[in-house]
């Protein structure tokens, strides 16, 4: 037996920008309706990098502050420098 389930959902967000999420890993600073950055804490993937808002709502269902990205962002540039 094959049941094939085709689900679509559009949901809408109000954000007062900069918004900042996070979930176990990443960490988000929503900068626009299409940009935001993304700072993966990940053990040997730690990366900044430049994401959608999309992926960052989608990805990151916690919601965060501007002193708990930094606190990372700050944290994976300096790992980043060490590591150069």
């Amino acid at each position: 037996m094959k049941i094939i389930i085709k689900r679509e959902i559009e949901e809408t967000y109000e954000l007062e920008l900069p918004a900042y999420r996070k979930n176990s890993c990443h960490y988000y600073k929503i900068l626009s309706e299409t940009c935001s950055i993304m700072v993966c804490t990940l053990n040997n993937y730690e990366t900044i990098s430049r994401s959608t808002a999309a992926s960052a709502i989608k990805l990151a269902p916690l919601e965060s502050t501007k002193d708990e990205f930094y606190e990372k962002f700050n944290e994976i540039m300096t790992l980043i420098d060490d590591k150069g």
